[in-house]
């Protein structure tokens, strides 16, 4: 199982339809999301359908509840706050000591485990790809007993990151599209509030790493100018086979894209066929120089930290060639 871990808006989204197209591999968008997005509000998987009328997650649910009927929604939404938020990560670094927060855990990461189980039965997948991102999710996938964990941790350059948040994004997952529902847009934050969360969120990535959880490091901005050595080297870390002909659907700066299932993420989950790969450089002159320059200042160590591990890791990879 495929971990993409990381901040939001790092381009997590466009990395799991890249190996969504993989075969043998599966994508399920952001599993963290089903509770509330899918379950609860019933929003459109990435076939275009609303998720209680999807086919495919109707199998899953078939056979990981005997039907999502018999889920509370509520009632797991209320357990993943209570463990799988990232405010909850020191609790479960500190391994649960509490009865009452292990039993919730172990709550929650059965259910889990029988969404992938659902997942990999329909689907006929060797690799299932979870983009949820948060380390605090990370580490409740650590408590599975079985489960093979692998992670992906995707890198954007932060100032990158900022603009993208700053941005005002439509949803097309919303049935609701009303204003007032709230759903409609893609959440907003201020670079400050970005930079401060691409801090804790790649810090809370490490720390899983230090843990023994194998990860592999992968800067967006490779993906975009390398995009085939980029899933070759995803791949390679999550134990897949290469197959002759696996990663035709990347050509010249483009990448065919075909419809999925996966669960929220960015607008782009709906995007289909030949899809441009862009570096998303718009943050050089659309970011205020002052923004910049503080979303520089708040992230410049980790970030260095980051470009030069990517620089000896592509220096190896060429080395190994």
């Amino acid at each position: 199982m495929l971990l993409i871990a990381g901040a939001g808006r790092s381009g997590s989204t466009l990395l799991e339809l890249m190996l969504d197209q993989v075969p043998g591999v599966f994508a399920v968008g952001e599993l963290t999301d089903i509770w509330a997005a899918a379950l609860g509000r019933g929003e459109r998987c990435g076939c275009g359908q609303p998720f209680a009328e999807c086919r495919f997650w109707a199998q899953v649910g078939e056979h990981a509840f005997g039907g999502w009927e018999r889920v509370d929604p509520e009632r797991m939404l209320a357990a993943h706050d209570a463990v799988a938020r990232n405010r909850q990560l020191p609790r479960l670094l500190a391994g649960a000591a509490l009865p009452s927060f292990r039993a919730r855990v172990d709550e929650y990461a059965g259910a889990v485990a029988r969404i992938y189980d659902g997942v990999a039965a329909v689907s006929g997948s060797e690799l299932i790809v979870d983009a949820s991102k948060w380390p605090s999710h990370a580490m409740v996938l650590r408590q599975i007993a079985g489960l093979d964990l692998r992670i992906v941790h995707l890198v954007r350059d932060p100032r990158a990151v900022a603009h993208s948040w700053a941005k005002e994004l439509e949803r097309p997952h919303a049935l609701d599209s009303r204003p007032e529902s709230g759903w409609r847009e893609m959440r907003r934050d201020r670079p400050a509030t970005s930079a401060a969360h691409w801090l804790a969120l790649n810090l809370g990535v490490e720390v899983v790493a230090m843990l023994g959880t194998p990860t592999h490091l992968l800067r967006y901005e490779r993906l975009i100018d390398a995009p085939r050595s980029s899933i070759e080297g995803v791949l390679a870390q999550a134990g897949w086979r290469e197959r002759a002909g696996a990663l035709d659907f990347i050509g010249d700066g483009s990448v065919r894209l075909a419809q999925g299932h996966g669960i929220a993420g960015n607008p782009s989950r709906f995007r289909t066929g030949e899809v441009r790969l862009s570096s998303g450089e718009e943050w050089r002159t659309e970011l205020p120089r002052s923004e910049r320059a503080l979303v520089s200042a708040m992230t410049l160590p980790l970030e260095l930290v980051y470009r030069r591990r990517a620089a000896r890791e592509s220096g190896l990879r060429r080395r190994l060639r």
